[in-house]
């Protein structure tokens, strides 16, 4: 069956466009094989038939294909969850059968299937912090009003290209205009809504975090696991509080709030009560322009690898200060300034915010609390 090219060069530029976006932090293996394949359907004048063996066989093939093509993410590192690259296996699929569309007849199904492929990819890159690779920052408006644009020129594309009659008629100057309201009151309310939402969303979460772990239903553990629990009230149903999240790649290791102690040439560095932190410049570190960047080690130039992590605090009361891995090497983030202790901790004179990045060492993490120095250092006898 003979199509027009135009509703797969809209579709497909759409998929490209958020696997773009969706490519930006690692390897573009992904947009390369997706735009061969796109260049693929575009050339084939001929759909494919429209049954259910050739759209189920064709979208497992392409879903290999794609899997194989981002394994950079999907597979984890040796000391990373295997949980946590779940997220870009679910979206990797999803976009393989959003990609599969476009090897068969240009319909209302198809476009919705070309969406429903390359939103999750768009908004996995949209939801990146900014301080880790490939974060969209402050092209977020470019890239939802690009989305928006090519996601309504390939529906456009289809109803104008389709085939005449009563069920395919093509929207009036009437329907557009509706659309168009219809669209900019759907943005408005999203951006006067965005805070509200956030906060709910937050306390449910919060709320399911208290319900889904019971100690006493907890799986038994491995030697390496530290299970850090708070004592709650006796009618608490021998739930876990949850304290704060951890985005990270790799296995925490190790954590503590005091961590900021530093041992150098034979002694301990005599730190203040309640000093504030000093602001580094930001220049040659992961902090985002508006975060403040604050060094908790001495030796942050030297370290050549470094990752960015970020903790949501979900129970700031149950906080005493900042939760840091011993292997920290700059925490930032905004609202009171981060205050020294003389035990070595970092609290916050004021609320804690809702969320801060840290700069950690990823080669000392499982080990240790503390990274310098060994626990049999010959350093440790020269204490005066």
């Amino acid at each position: 069956m003979t199509r027009s090219r135009w509703p797969v060069f809209f579709n497909a530029l759409f998929l490209l466009w958020c696997a773009w976006w969706y490519c930006r932090d690692a390897s573009m293996g992904l947009l390369v094989v997706a735009g061969a394949v796109a260049v693929l359907a575009w050339v084939r004048g001929r759909a494919l038939p429209s049954t259910t063996r050739w759209v189920v066989w064709s979208g497992v093939v392409l879903t290999v294909i794609f899997l194989a093509a981002n394994v950079e993410r999907i597979v984890p590192p040796d000391d990373a969850l295997d949980e946590s690259r779940m997220l870009d296996r679910v979206v990797t699929v999803i976009f393989a059968f959003g990609v599969t569309s476009l090897f068969f007849r240009p319909t209302a199904q198809s476009v919705t299937l070309v969406v429903l492929g390359g939103v999750p990819l768009a908004m996995t890159a949209l939801g990146r912090p900014d301080v880790m690779p490939g974060a969209v920052g402050d092209a977020a408006p470019w890239m939802v009003g690009g989305t928006v644009v090519l996601m309504l020129t390939a529906d456009m594309a289809q109803r104008l290209t389709q085939g005449s009659g009563r069920e395919h008629a093509v929207p009036g100057v009437r329907e557009l205009a509706q659309r168009v309201v219809v669209l900019c009151l759907v943005t408005g309310a999203s951006l006067v809504l965005q805070e509200p939402l956030g906060l709910g969303i937050k306390q449910v979460q919060r709320c399911l975090y208290g319900m889904m772990f019971f100690s006493e239903r907890l799986p038994r553990r491995r030697m390496s696991d530290i299970n850090l629990n708070l004592p709650v009230p006796h009618d608490f149903g021998q739930r876990t509080r949850m304290v704060a999240a951890i985005r990270s790649d790799n296995m925490p290791g190790y954590l503590r709030e005091n961590v900021y102690l530093q041992y150098d040439r034979g002694r301990w560095d005599v730190v203040k009560p309640n000093v504030p932190l000093e602001p580094s410049a930001v220049a040659g570190g992961a902090a985002r322009p508006q975060y403040p960047r604050y060094l908790l080690r001495s030796d942050v130039a030297a370290t050549e690898r470094r990752e960015t992590w970020r903790v949501e605090i979900l129970a700031p009361r149950l906080l005493g200060g900042f939760c840091l891995p011993g292997s920290c090497l700059a925490l930032s983030c905004v609202g009171a300034v981060p205050m020294a202790e003389t035990n070595g901790s970092v609290t916050v004179n004021g609320p804690f915010p809702d969320a801060y990045e840290i700069e950690v060492d990823p080669r000392r993490m499982m080990d240790r609390a503390w990274p310098q120095p060994e626990g049999n250092a010959a350093v440790y006898l020269e204490v005066p």
